[in-house]
């Protein structure tokens, strides 16, 4: 059983949180330009979850969607989701391991792999080590057309993630609902820190909504980049910051408190890839 099968009906508590805003209005803002109506976006949504950004996918121009996550229990958590939506018909969920690299269906009865796009909100960060995230950037180059490209949230790039984590485990990040508490040494290859995500739910969540907590790592930047290039992905390769909303600070209270603030800023708790194959 995955951490994911114990905790998925707790999960969505995340999505509640004033820094889910962040997150989505990040995605979105370097993926909706890969999902025109010009384009066939068949889109692979690696480590779906719960679907929350399966259907968004869908909403913001997707064909059609396949989503995979290694937790039964969270892909039919997606199914739920869908179901009933003008969507439903238009997207298929599957129990798979990102780490054993192999080609998902594309749309509806219409091959395998292939994919114009592969999203990964959250896919590459659960690599324990260099050779996970080999076996992870695989997975995406093998399902990538050509002319495909990988969007998804990770963590900040930096092969300093010592000195990251530091400022991370001191910063103002809570005040989004949202914290990581990284260990205090490094994982034992010295390839990156393992830390725990702990997602407390906002005034406007659900009566009952309980907080959640899960465990992730962060690797190195040159790791990143190693390989999938090693993997095959070849073409153009950036790593964007992540966007706050208008009026977002003044929304978790940080509106006056410069200090606290710049601990937001200076120590990003993600950012988006986008990685096109060729």
């Amino acid at each position: 059983m995955t951490q994911y099968d114990a905790i998925a009906t707790k999960y969505d508590v995340i999505k509640n949180t004033a820094f889910n805003a962040v997150e989505q209005h990040s995605f979105r803002t370097c993926v909706t330009p890969f999902l025109e109506p010009t384009c066939t976006n068949n889109v692979l949504d690696l480590a779906c979850g719960t679907g929350f950004y399966s259907f968004c996918l869908l909403e913001w121009g997707a064909r059609s969607l396949t989503g995979v996550d290694v937790s039964q229990a969270m892909v039919d958590g997606a199914a739920v989701r869908l179901q009933g939506s003008k969507y439903a018909e238009r997207a298929t969920f599957i129990q798979g391991d990102g780490l054993a690299p192999k080609l998902f269906p594309v749309g509806i009865g219409e091959g395998e792999g292939s994919f114009d796009v592969v999203t990964g909100a959250w896919f590459l960060n659960y690599a324990s080590d260099a050779d996970q995230l080999r076996a992870m950037f695989d997975t995406i180059a093998l399902n990538l057309r050509p002319s495909g490209v990988f969007v998804g949230i990770c963590m900040y790039p930096t092969d300093d993630v010592s000195s990251f984590a530091n400022g991370v485990n001191a910063s103002a990040w809570s005040s989004s609902g949202v914290h990581y508490t990284y260990a205090s040494n490094p994982i034992a290859t010295g390839q990156g820190y393992g830390f725990k995500v702990i997602a407390t739910p906002g005034d406007d969540a659900k009566l009952g909504m309980k907080g959640v907590q899960f465990s992730s790592f962060h690797l190195r930047k040159s790791l990143y980049e190693e390989t999938a290039r090693a993997a095959g992905l070849k073409g153009q390769m950036e790593w964007r910051d992540c966007m706050f909303p208008e009026g977002w600070r003044e929304k978790i209270g940080l509106g006056a408190d410069e200090k606290r603030w710049r601990t937001l800023t200076e120590f990003p708790l993600l950012c988006t890839l986008i990685l096109h194959k060729e």
